[in-house]
């Protein structure tokens, strides 16, 4: 699961983000600076390369 948020967001503040990453595990936590709501702008090509990593089983 990768948990991906900016730290100035107003709709979920980012200590939401740290309580579902400190639950569980196998979670990728990636809180982004000076971003709003889910890391953007910007937070797609992250997400996009994430997920090519996934799927070829990279760590």
């Amino acid at each position: 699961m990768l948990v991906l948020n900016g730290m100035e967001d107003s709709i979920f503040p980012i200590e939401d983000s740290f309580i579902v990453a400190t639950r569980g595990h196998k979670k990728d936590l990636l809180a982004r600076a000076d971003r709003q709501h889910m890391g953007n702008p910007g937070a797609e090509d992250i997400l996009y390369r994430w997920i090519d990593d996934v799927i070829a089983g990279k760590p």
